[in-house]
C-alpha cells in the first residue's frame, strides 16, 4: 500500500535570498564606511525582505507519511493530494486564457489541501467525503485531464475552442462546491452532493466534454 501524503506549509525562502543578495550587493557597490552606511545598507535590505515576503504566499508541500492501514482514508487522501498536484500543473494552462478560471482554479488547491489537512486531522471524517473522493472528484479531474489535452492541440478548431470555454466558465460553480464540502468536513456534517453531481454532469455531457 502506498504512504499517505501529508500537506504542510512552508514559508517561502525568496524573502531571505532576497534580502541577503541585495546586502551583499549594495555593500559591494555602496562600500559602508560609517555605522550610518551600514545601517543605511541593512535598513534597505529589510524593506526588500518584507516587500518580497507580502508579494509571495506560504507554499504547500507534501511528505510522505506511513499508511493507516485503512484502505478507504489512505486511497481518499493520495486521491486529493493527486487531484491538488493536478490543479497546480494545470493552472498556468488556465491562467494563459482566463485569469478569473486560473483564479477558481487556485482557489480549488487551496480548498483541497484543506481537505487533505482535515483528514491527516480527523480520519474519522473520511465518511463524510465519501461520495466526494468517488463520484464527484474523479468527474472533476477527468475533465482537467481532458482540457489539458486539448489546450495542447497545435490547431484547435471550434469545438475544442468551445470546449474549453465551457471547462473555464463551469470552474465558479466547482470551485463553491469543493468550499461547500470542506465546511461539512468542518461541521462534521454529510453533504449531499447529489444535485451538483447532476449539474456537472449535464454540463459536461451538454458540451461534448465527455
Amino acid at each position: 500500500m502506498s504512504n499517505r501524503k501529508i500537506a504542510v506549509s512552508k514559508r517561502s525562502t525568496a524573502p531571505y535570498y532576497s534580502a541577503a543578495i541585495a546586502f551583499a550587493v549594495l555593500s559591494f557597490i555602496f562600500i559602508p564606511h560609517t555605522i550610518w552606511g551600514f545601517l543605511a545598507i541593512a535598513a534597505i535590505s529589510a524593506g526588500i525582505f518584507f516587500l518580497v515576503d507580502k508579494l509571495t504566499k506560504e507554499v504547500t508541500v507534501y511528505k510522505d507519511r506511513p499508511a493507516t492501514g485503512v484502505p478507504e482514508l489512505d486511497d481518499a487522501v493520495n486521491a486529493l493530494y493527486e487531484a491538488s498536484e493536478l490543479f497546480a500543473k494545470t493552472q498556468p494552462l488556465f491562467f494563459s486564457r482566463s485569469t478569473e478560471a486560473s483564479d477558481y482554479l487556485l482557489s480549488m488547491k487551496a480548498t483541497t489541501d484543506g481537505m487533505i489537512s482535515n483528514l491527516n486531522a480527523h480520519p474519522e471524517d473520511v465518511k463524510i467525503v465519501r461520495k466526494f473522493i468517488n463520484l464527484y472528484l474523479p468527474m472533476v479531474v477527468k475533465m482537467i485531464n481532458n482540457y489539458e489535452e486539448m489546450y495542447r492541440q497545435g490547431n484547435k478548431g471550434g469545438n475544442i475552442e468551445a470546449s474549453m470555454s465551457a471547462i473555464e466558465g463551469s470552474l465558479v460553480s466547482i470551485d463553491d462546491a469543493f468550499k461547500r464540502q470542506l465546511d461539512a468536513q468542518f461541521a462534521n456534517d454529510n453533504l449531499d452532493v447529489t444535485t451538483d453531481i447532476e449539474v456537472l454532469d449535464a454540463l459536461m455531457g451538454g458540451n461534448n466534454i465527455k
